[in-house]
């Protein structure tokens, strides 16, 4: 990243400013969370951040004491300033600051939170966490701002915690229950706080993912070793894909056209247009994948390392090793959709707008992120050059 320090003499009087190129701006990173190595499957939860243009480590955040174990346990605000990640054991969730890369806040939550879905307005964060002896499994909503707990959502399964996803407009958080006896998702109200349906799906659904357009969620179903694609109007399960076995995570690409999955032998590439695979990958014990903003790589966390994912080329194009005793094994990535704020900076020359700003405020935040429709007309790589419309259907799927 190219910087340089300047001194400006403005109307706030002289400031030291950090000028960022532009480009340095729009620089993806991944949020690796892993657990060092520990006894009675404790350990120390690290955040890793990487480069991925560098395909290097820039920063390691220790946080709370987590499992050693594979679930999904981090989430990105939609705004990409904030990354929020659950410490099993510790009963916290770790608020980081993605433009300073350290830890702001520690939320206080209830036991053996999991599963993390920020509201896309960024003020309320849905935790899947446990109560015992009743509720049980529940996921518990928290203002993000003040911490205050607005509600406790019962899940009324034996065992959760698997994944969640929130639709784009943020009225329905749907919630993966892994039991072997009693495999669905649980769809939420958010407005009511209330589940209005459940979706029984084959054994054991772990991640989940929702497309741009929010008509239809994909769901890893562990044991069944398949991605299942729902209706989120109708509940209803239009079809699934196989994906190796025992698939962990799904991650729907930013424009809509694809879905991958990461099993613990292969990456699965799904045409969201035709339903169907259109290339697998092997790969040992991947557990976890995220993409960059524009589509074109992807980050997977595997056993003892990451890899680099060309999606044009559909190919594993380097790794980055990672040390369990200082980083932890990776569970789980997640890259954010937004550039964080510009440094703060003042304008002697501002305009009337500017002025009734208080002086030396930061820069409004830039979204590097567009609509599903503009994203599928610009996609970059070699990816199909799927339609606007077709990229966000799945026509093999399209319930009649």
């Amino acid at each position: 990243m190219t910087t340089s320090i300047r001194t400006l003499r403005t109307g706030c009087g002289i400031v030291m400013a950090l000028l960022v190129a532009s480009s340095a701006l729009a620089q993806p990173f991944a949020y690796v969370s892993g657990a060092r190595t520990g006894a009675n499957n404790r350990g120390t939860q690290v955040l890793t951040v990487i480069d991925v243009a560098r395909r290097a480590k820039v920063a390691s955040i220790p946080l709370g004491e987590s499992c050693l174990c594979v679930g999904e346990r981090a989430a990105v605000s939609a705004d990409g300033a904030r990354v929020y990640v659950s410490n099993y054991w510790s009963n916290t969730v770790s608020v980081i600051d993605t433009a300073t890369n350290s830890v702001i806040r520690t939320f206080a939550v209830q036991p053996f939170p999991g599963a993390l879905a920020p509201s896309p307005d960024g003020s309320r964060l849905y935790i899947n966490t446990v109560l015992y002896p009743n509720p049980g499994y529940l996921v518990q909503v928290l203002d993000t701002a003040s911490g205050a707990t607005i509600a406790n959502i019962p899940l009324n399964v034996p065992q959760s915690g698997s994944g969640m996803a929130i639709s784009p407009d943020g009225r329905r958080l749907f919630v993966t229950n892994q039991a072997l006896n009693g495999s669905n998702v649980k769809i939420i109200d958010t407005a009511t706080n209330a589940v209005i349906g459940t979706v029984t799906t084959g054994s054991v659904p772990r991640a989940i993912d929702i497309t741009p357009d929010g008509q239809f969620a994909y769901v890893a179903v562990q044991e069944a070793g398949v991605v299942s694609v729902i209706n989120t109007a109708t509940g209803a399960i239009l079809g699934s894909v196989p994906a190796g076995t025992r698939p962990l995570d799904v991650r729907v690409l930013q424009n809509g056209s694809r879905v991958y999955s990461v099993s613990e032998d292969r990456i699965t590439a799904i045409s969201t247009t035709t339903g169907t695979s259109v290339g697998t990958i092997p790969i040992t014990l991947s557990r976890a994948i995220d993409f960059t903003p524009d589509n074109t790589t992807g980050i997977v966390a595997a056993d003892g390392r990451v890899h680099v994912l060309d999606t044009g080329a559909n190919a594993i194009v380097g790794s980055i090793p990672f040390d369990a005793a200082t980083d932890g094994n990776p569970i789980y990535v997640v890259i954010p959709r937004a550039v964080p704020p510009a440094p703060a900076m003042c304008s002697k020359a501002a305009s009337a707008p500017e002025r009734s700003r208080p002086a030396c405020q930061p820069a409004a935040r830039t979204r590097v992120s567009r609509s599903p429709r503009q994203l599928a007309r610009s996609t970059s790589g070699s990816m199909p050059p799927d339609s606007a419309d077709a990229a966000l259907r799945p026509t093999r799927f399209a319930s009649s």
